[in-house]
């Protein structure tokens, strides 16, 4: 089908949208498929935080029971964390490290000991980085299973 121009001349009604099928493609796939890889790649670096947090805990609280005092308990247990939140891409220093219990002596036998990590996480990209606390804690009994 033919329609005229005022100036130009005839012009088939298809030749001026010729190529927008690809821009509106290319304008779509921006549109849906890079926020949706930021928040995909966000919640797998939040995962392995966690992941990591845990981890770190854990291995505080072994590193804690396994200690003859509580100075050494409290020194081996932050170690042990730093080095396992390291393997997940964690930095966990002595001030993510919490060790409480209710008593004066904390390596006292049957004394209840909460071993806790948190660290921030920052997840998103350019504007949207924003850092999300993540927590762990784990409780054990000195001279008694955990």
């Amino acid at each position: 089908m033919w329609r005229w121009r005022a100036t130009i001349g005839p012009v088939a009604t298809g030749a001026r949208e010729a190529g927008n099928a690809v821009v509106e493609y290319v304008a779509i796939v921006v549109g849906l498929l890079v926020p949706l890889t930021i928040g995909v790649v966000a919640l797998a670096q939040l995962e392995s935080a966690v992941v990591g947090v845990h981890g770190a805990v854990q291995m505080a609280s072994r590193a804690y029971l396994a200690a003859s005092s509580d100075a050494v308990g409290r020194f081996a247990a932050v170690r042990s964390a730093a080095i396992a939140g390291r393997n997940h891409g964690l930095l966990i220093d002595d001030t993510a490290v919490r060790i409480s219990c209710p008593s004066a002596d904390c390596h006292a036998p049957g004394t209840t000991v909460t071993v806790a990590v948190e660290v921030p996480v920052h997840v998103g990209a350019g504007a949207l980085v924003r850092a999300v606390p993540v927590r762990a804690a784990r409780t054990i009994v000195i001279g008694g299973a955990a």
